[in-house]
């Protein structure tokens, strides 16, 4: 049995608003890529204070997870910018990264 949607959700951490919108598997190279998205018209929030503020707008970001299943994985999204009126923009956090991690450049 293969892995599901909701499995991988799990293993990478992923939350509501965020959804997994595409996978790329290359079985030659043993490389994953997860595309995840964050719903349109979704609350987003200042990563400093927490409040509600509005959409500015995205940037492309790539992480380097943990191998699932002998698969070096890589989870790459547009994660939404925010403009904060205490803060300036700010980028939102995602549930799967922690703040401190650095962004992945390639596998």
């Amino acid at each position: 049995m293969g892995l599901r949607i909701q499995d991988i959700n799990h293993l990478i951490g992923i939350e509501s608003p965020w959804e997994i919108s595409e996978i790329k598997q290359d079985k030659a190279a043993f490389t994953a890529e997860i595309h995840v998205t964050c719903s349109k018209g979704s609350v987003l929030r200042c990563p400093e204070c927490g409040e509600v503020c509005p959409g500015y707008d995205h940037r492309l970001r790539q992480w380097r997870h943990t191998d699932i299943c002998e698969y070096r994985t890589r989870v790459v999204a547009k994660v939404p910018r925010v403009a904060c009126s205490e803060h300036g923009i700010k980028t939102v956090s995602v549930p799967w990264a922690d703040a401190r991690v650095r962004l992945y450049n390639g596998f």
